[in-house]
């Protein structure tokens, strides 16, 4: 069983991960945005997500092969909505990208409200420590 942990990609591009996420899952995010670009590397498939606070590569090792197990519930929609879980790979030049271990769309746009308003907690928190009332 896996355990991820929902980030921005603004927190991940920027390091700021880890520091709140326990030890067995630190290396594993999940990320809801849009799909602004893809492009065929071989046998891989580069993602570039935007969720509003950053842009970040989404890497899928498996792309390749349409009967791939981590991309079996997704099919291509540019701009359109997409869940990614993955691992996070450090960058020589600083912050990460996402190998993707399933990629799936976003049918139920609750899931997209979810996600900004933990964008908008995150940023509260970072701004003021704690979530404020002002």
């Amino acid at each position: 069983v896996f355990f991820f942990k929902q980030k921005t990609a603004y927190e991940i591009l920027s390091g700021l991960v880890g520091s709140e996420m326990c030890i067995r899952d630190r290396h594993q995010a999940v990320v809801i945005g849009r799909i602004v670009e893809c492009k065929n590397e071989g046998t891989q498939i580069h993602y570039e997500i935007n969720d509003n606070t950053g842009t970040i590569t989404a890497i899928d090792y498996n792309g390749s092969d349409p009967d791939a197990a981590c991309h079996k519930n997704y099919k291509f929609r540019h701009y359109g909505y997409a869940r990614i879980h993955g691992g996070l790979l450090s960058q020589k030049s600083g912050g990460y990208k996402l190998a993707i271990e399933m990629i799936s769309n976003v049918v139920d746009y609750n899931e997209v409200t979810n996600h900004w308003l933990n964008v908008a907690t995150a940023k509260c928190i970072r701004k003021y420590g704690a979530l404020s009332e002002e």
